[in-house]
Parts: C-alpha cells; structure tokens; sequence
C-alpha cells in the first residue's frame, strides 16, 4: 500500500494541465470515492416492504455490493457510458445479473417506465444540478418513478459551517473552513501494485452555489506520469426552497436529518439528509378539509404524518415543557392578550400545539377554535387538551398572570373545534358564517414572502371579526443567518408595515412595538401588535 508520494501540485505544470470530464473520470472513479460513511443509514431504509431500489447516480457502484446482497430488484443508472460499463462488468463478476442491473439514464430526462419502492440520490449528486430549471426537471421526473409509497432520498449539503453546537457531516470534498481558492492536498492513494494517484482541490463560494477545482497527478514510485483537473459546480438548497419543489412535484418531505445517525435536522445545520414522499393531496391548501368537531381527532391517524408528529411532539417538549425561556418575546405576547377586554370567543390561527398556552392571560372565554395548516400540530394540541398535566413553563406563566389550574381546566373545556387550513391564503368556510371577538396569530402571517401578501393576510381575518373585536400578532423577524440556512427572508417586517397593513384592512391599530431579541442565533426582533375592528360596521352577528 502506498503511504508516501511526492506532490508536485505546487509546481507551475500542474496548473496548465489538460482538462478532463465526468467521463475521462469514470477510469479512477473507484479510487476517488470510497466513502461508506453514509451506507448504515441507507441500509435502513431497505425496509421489508421495500422490494425495488434505484440508485441515481451510481457512479462506479460505490454501493453496488450491499445493494447486490440485499435481495431487491436494483437498478443502478448513471449518465456516463463508462461508470454503467464499470457497474455491469462488477454486476457479472459477483453474479447478480439476475436481481441487479445498470442503465444508463439522466436525472432530468429520466424514463425507465418502471417504478421503485426506495430511490436514492446520494451524497449531494442532486446538487450537481446547478443550472436553472434542472433540479426542478429532475424531481419531477423522479416523482413520476416512485411508487405510491415509495419514498425518495436527496442528502444535501449547504456547503457552510454548522451553527455552534451542530456537528453534520462534511462532503468529503468540501470544507467551509477553508479559504476560498487555497489549493489543498486531500490525499495520495494506491491504484494498482505499482501506480499511486494524488488529489488537491480549490474551492470557491459563488453564493447560490459552490465551485471545486480537482487536480490530480498519477505516478509511480517517485515519477510523475500525468497530471489533469477537472471541475464541479454544486446548487445550494436551502430547506425551505426544497419543500417548494417538492411540492410542485407532488412530492412532500416527510423527513430531515442533520446527520447519517438520523438526528433530525434543526436550523443551522448544514447537512439536509431528507426522505420525501409522494403527496396523497397535491391540492389539499386549495381544497381544505372541513372543520373537526371536539372529541374526534383533527386527522384519522392513518392520515397523519408520522414523521411531521414527531416533529411538532419534540416541538412542544422543547419549548413548552421546561422552564420558561424569558427575554425572546412571549412576554410581551402575553401582555397585549392580557389587555384584551373581551375574548369571547377565540379563534387561534397557525395554533400548533401551543393555543392554551396562550390562553392563560386571557379572560371572559366562551370558546376556543384552533386553526393550522398541519393536522398533526393539531392532534398534538388536541393530545394536551384532553390530558390534564400543567408542564413547568405553564405553571411558571400561570403564575405570572395569577392564575391557577382552574383557569387551564377552564380553557381546557372550551375548546371547540379544530379545523385544517392555511389562513395566509383566501379563507374557505370551515366555520360557516362564524365570527370572532378575538383572532390571534403567532409566528403566522410572517411566513409571508412578501410584503404584499403580509399586508393580504389581514384583509382575509377581518371580515371573521366581529364589531368591536380584537385581533392579536407577533411575528418574529428572522437572523441573517437563519434567512440563509432556510431560504424564507422576512425582514420586511417592521411597526410601518403592520400599520399599513391593518389601515388598509380597516382595522384600528391599538399597539405595536419592535422587541428586541438579545442572544438568539434564529431571531433578531419581535413585531408584537394589536387592532380593533370599529363598531358599527355591517356584517356583525
């Protein structure tokens, strides 16, 4: 085995040396990409009910063997005549011509006229579509070869440093760390009994993607016998541009990882291991479904998420379960509700799991309807509200307002109905021709991407508001950071707008301030407000 070569990277040669391609590649690519670092992971999710696999790209059959042993129908595709020629020749040596086979075929044209149980796009390939309109023709293509339960892995990377804390792993080409352009030496490795072949690349960040010079030198012993570079160009994603063109293929994420040991992904982390499945109701924001009455579940658990369940159970916990997190804004939330002379009866838009917490400064409430895009924040709410435990961060906020278990128990009953539907979008009726003393939204109408359906969101609630009526925010203006891990950039926000907003909806204004938020990698400020509806107007009931 070699552990020595010398590396004449640094010398002037080595920079005008030919360029090579994908396919010139094919001869060495065994040598270059040896990583398993991810193959416990991809074994899991070889499930009983899986029976086919397609793997896409497969390069040189890096994961060939396992595949090959698991006993599935595999297809192993890539664009390049020379890897696929490499993946047969091992396919015949080991065998399993009979299960496995290779193909060749492109992410963005594919067409094996078959469907798979599980397809897999490993170790950022998927961003190796770097020009416009490829990513998006490549899921769609990949949506139309899933099985009705198939599901599809795309593991990303951001290709920028973990928050503090966060540790994903890195592509093995890749470290944000290093400088821009600065040429690394990665590594010397042996290619056959006598030969060695030796890698250094230089990286370059062009914001929505990221550049990689490789360049190689092949020797024996201590002689240079060629030297070549190459060159690849990686798209970014961000999490949130990734749901939008699941989406739009009929697809939906159903789970992120920041690693290959599945711990699931929260903000900062630069690795994106995401499973998605196809969609069971592409339409299902235009379509809502009806409201859902006190005492069944928001979803029959069939229909629920397992996945997005989790999700919002671990939510809850973390925020809601432990002490209370003084210093991000919920203070001064909870004020403005204090305020409120006549709650009545409350509608609570984008509730998640988290409508009674809420509810404690709240007086005079009759009734309570919850109301989110996600049946499984719901279930969990609806969970909470028929149990009768008061986590630590409730009693401390119970006791802040002086209140007692009694008020919870209260809050508890007057929960009426759950309904499922996106509030940033003109309403549909899942309540009729219903009206509200009090509607609240936390965190909601900031989702907006724009001003202008900021400013929208308003008009849609008023016309659910009574005369005289009050309506309560807070909207959360995202860290530069943030912005940059998940793609969703609010920083319109600002007292300005939501004073716009509100006039043009015909409310009146009562309170809106900026809060600050000190010591928080994900938020910056607060925008906490307040508006009436005039009395007097038509439509009351």
């Amino acid at each position: 085995m070699v552990t020595e070569a010398p590396v004449w990277f640094d010398r002037p040669a080595a920079e005008s040396v030919p360029c090579v391609d994908y396919a010139e590649r094919a001869r060495f690519y065994e040598v270059e990409y040896r990583t398993d670092i991810d193959r416990p992971f991809l074994r899991s999710l070889l499930t009983p009910e899986v029976r086919s696999v397609l793997e896409i790209p497969c390069g040189a059959g890096r994961n060939l063997d396992w595949l090959a042993d698991s006993g599935r129908q595999v297809v192993c595709a890539d664009i390049e005549p020379a890897m696929v020629e490499r993946v047969r020749e091992r396919i015949t040596a080991a065998g399993a011509g009979e299960r496995v086979s290779a193909v060749i075929a492109d992410l963005c044209e594919l067409d094996l006229r078959r469907r798979f149980d599980l397809i897999l796009v490993p170790q950022e390939a998927f961003q190796l579509l770097a020009e416009p309109g490829q990513a998006e023709r490549a899921l769609h293509r990949l949506a139309q070869h899933l099985t009705r339960d198939g599901t599809l892995l795309l593991d990303l990377h951001t290709f920028r440093a973990d928050r503090p804390g966060v540790r994903s792993p890195l592509p093995d080409y890749f470290d944000p760390a290093v400088p821009a352009g600065e040429l690394t030496v990665e590594w010397t490795r042996p290619v056959d009994g006598r030969r060695w072949l030796s890698r250094a690349r230089r990286q370059h960040d062009e914001g929505t993607a990221v550049r990689v010079e490789y360049h190689y030198q092949l020797g024996a012993g201590n002689r240079l016998i060629s030297s070549w570079q190459s060159e690849i160009r990686l798209r970014r994603h961000t999490l949130g541009e990734l749901r939008s063109l699941a989406a739009h293929a009929g697809l939906r994420v159903t789970q992120v990882a920041s690693g290959y040991d599945g711990t699931p992904h929260t903000p900062g982390a630069a690795r994106l291991v995401t499973l998605l499945r196809p969609a069971d109701h592409p339409e299902q924001n235009m379509t809502p479904p009806p409201t859902v009455p006190v005492g069944t579940r928001p979803a029959t658990t069939t229909d629920l998420d397992p996945d997005a369940l989790a999700y919002f159970r671990r939510y809850f916990t973390e925020y809601f379960r432990d002490e209370f997190r003084p210093g991000q804004g919920t203070e001064d939330i909870l004020d403005t509700l204090a305020g409120v002379s006549r709650a009545g009866d409350w509608l609570d838009l984008g509730a998640g799991p988290c409508t009674l917490f809420w509810s404690i400064p709240l007086t005079g409430v009759r009734s309570i309807r919850c109301a989110d895009a996600a049946p499984e924040a719901l279930a969990v709410l609806r969970d909470f509200v028929d149990g009768d435990d008061i986590p630590l961060c409730y009693q401390q906020v119970l006791d802040r307002h002086q209140r007692d278990r009694r008020h919870l128990d209260r809050m508890r009953k007057a929960v009426a109905d759950y309904a499922v539907f996106d509030a940033m979008k003109p309403w549909p009726g899942p309540f009729g021709g219903m009206r509200f003393d009090l509607i609240t939204e936390f965190g909601l109408f900031g989702l907006s991407p724009d001003p202008d359906h900021y400013r929208a969101c308003f008009s849609h609630l008023r016309d659910r508001l009574r005369d005289g009526g009050t309506v309560v925010g807070a909207d959360w203006i995202r860290s530069a950071r943030f912005i940059a891990d998940e793609g969703h950039d609010n920083s319109y926000l600002s007292e300005r707008l939501v004073a716009r907003a509100t006039e043009e909806a015909g409310l009146t204004l009562r309170t809106c301030r900026l809060c600050p938020i000190q010591g928080d990698e994900l938020y910056d400020a607060l925008v906490v407000w307040s508006a009436d509806k005039p009395d007097g107007e038509a439509g009351a009931s």
